[in-house]
């Protein structure tokens, strides 16, 4: 079993290495610590629209919701990152 950390697509990106993997011939521990790092090296970066569903799957709290909210009236939205299975205000790119 594999803790992805991440979104679906950065369990796709995980399952075509592990293919990669498979298909060049390593074995079963090699390809665990090559996925364990690739891990590290993958980053997701987010604009939402609205935060409702991040909300209520409890990965940002009601008052960063309400931010979030009072920001999209002003027309900001502010890039957000999936990090370690953590989403976070993304630093500057």
């Amino acid at each position: 079993m594999v803790d992805f950390l991440n979104t679906s697509g950065g369990q796709a990106l995980l399952i075509l290495k592990a293919i990669d993997l498979i298909e060049g011939g390593r074995g079963a521990e090699e390809i665990v610590k090559e996925l364990a790092n690739f891990l590290l090296k993958i980053n997701l970066y987010v604009i939402l629209e609205a935060p409702k569903w991040i909300e209520a799957s409890g990965r940002i709290s009601h008052f960063v919701a309400n931010l979030m909210k009072g920001m999209a009236k002003a027309g900001i939205r502010p890039v957000m990152t999936f990090k370690n299975g953590t989403l976070s205000p993304s630093p500057m790119l």
